[in-house]
């Protein structure tokens, strides 16, 4: 079956308000883990990575806007992408550092096959360019918080 561009529209537009809703859930996620680190210099990298998320977020929510479509709402998002950082309040209210590292990885992980998924459609090229760009300061974040956790993990 051909697609319409009003279908393919329709399309990309739910799949950058898939991104729009876990990249919400990420700045969440990281608020949270900012408030467990307090006594760490984590605090601050957290806080920058909750800034990136929502850079993230304003990017997709202009390609959605360019398309005539209504970015996805300030609800946080369900299911899975709300479950990849439910345990980090937890965490973060027990101040358990490693466990906050391991939530963090966690969240993160899910954040990139989401985007993974997304960058395998077709896209247009503009599209494209920033969910890669995206896609590879998301991996930076990830590689950042292995490492800390590997350094920990080491330190004991």
């Amino acid at each position: 079956m051909m697609l319409t561009t009003s279908n393919t529209n329709i399309g990309l537009i739910s799949n950058l308000n898939t991104l729009i809703e876990i990249n919400r859930d990420a700045v969440m996620g990281f608020m949270r883990a900012a408030e467990g680190m307090t006594d760490s210099g984590w605090y601050p990298q957290f806080n920058n990575f909750t800034r990136r998320h929502q850079m993230f977020i304003n990017d997709l929510e202009k390609f959605v806007i360019s398309l005539s479509g209504e970015p996805a709402s300030e609800r946080v998002a369900t299911g899975v992408f709300r479950h990849a950082w439910l345990d980090i309040s937890n965490a973060a209210s027990r101040g358990d550092e490693n466990l906050i590292l391991a939530e963090c990885l966690r969240g993160e992980n899910m954040v990139l096959h989401v985007y993974e998924t997304v960058l395998q459609h077709e896209l247009p090229a503009s599209v494209f360019q920033i969910l890669q760009t995206h896609y590879d300061e998301l991996r930076n974040e990830l590689s950042h918080i292995k490492g800390a956790q590997q350094t920990k993990y080491e330190s004991r």
